[in-house]
């Protein structure tokens, strides 16, 4: 029988697979995003009361099965329901848009790197915790989760010529990045990138700016700039509008 593990993780999705069992999928710190089977979960309230919702943040107990892909779940005890993000239904929108997205990122068996669960872990606290502009806290997770599969768009220099003086034409999405005057004449296609936009992603290592006082046209360009990056980069469709159905 394979040795068990035992990881802190959060609960991605959830899928019922037959009359009492469950297929979840959960990013695990240092084993990255696993997907396995928890048997008779739907009606054991000892072994996994809680700890197999969406977004939970939990300690799980997992064996690797030889014959099958899926790990074993032997047990789950929940560290964290984060209450303060269930209690909003914005930040529950916001939420589901962050696991979402973190889902389709990273493969089954990627994202081992301490930093994703890390990450992910304190986007979730940051929703949790509030005040502030929680959509910002989307924004920087999706950018932080790029950079660490070496995905990152290019908003500092041009693409092309290297140069990071400007004056910059667009973003464009089959190259990366940003793409300047002087090179954009051979540029295929450019999306509007303000250069309140671009001095906002240069300064995200200050508190008190940054993502967090992104404006609304700021938001819009860069989410159509990170939609376009993702189809061209990592060939991902994600359907970001329905976790952006409020204001703040």
């Amino acid at each position: 029988m394979s040795e068990s593990h035992h990881v802190r993780a959060i609960i991605l999705k959830r899928w019922d697979y037959g009359e009492k069992d469950q297929i979840v999928s959960f990013l695990g710190e240092g084993v990255g995003r696993q997907q396995g089977i928890a048997k008779a979960s739907k009606g054991s309230r000892r072994r996994f009361s809680g700890a197999l919702d969406l977004f939970s943040f939990s300690e799980l107990r997992f064996r690797e099965r030889k014959s099958s892909s899926l790990v074993f779940l032997e047990e789950a005890r929940l560290i964290s329901a984060f209450p303060g993000i269930r209690s909003d239904y914005n930040l529950i929108l916001l939420a589901s848009g962050l696991i979402e997205t973190v889902y389709q990122l990273y493969r089954e068996g990627s994202g081992g790197e301490d930093s994703s669960f890390r990450i992910l872990l304190e986007s979730l606290k940051a929703l949790e915790q509030g005040p502030g502009k929680p959509r910002g806290v989307f924004w920087r997770a999706l950018l932080r989760h790029l950079a660490v599969g070496g995905m990152a768009p290019e908003f500092s220099l041009c693409v092309r010529c290297r140069e990071g003086k400007g004056p910059f034409a667009g973003f464009e999405p089959p190259a990366g990045g940003m793409i300047c005057m002087k090179c954009a004449g051979s540029s295929i296609l450019r999306l509007p990138a303000p250069d309140s936009l671009r001095r906002s992603l240069l300064q995200e290592d200050d508190p008190d700016g940054g993502l967090a006082l992104l404006s609304d046209e700021d938001e819009t360009a860069l989410r159509r700039i990170l939609k376009e990056h993702l189809q061209f980069q990592m060939n991902l469709d994600l359907e970001w509008d329905r976790f952006f159905e409020f204001v703040g």
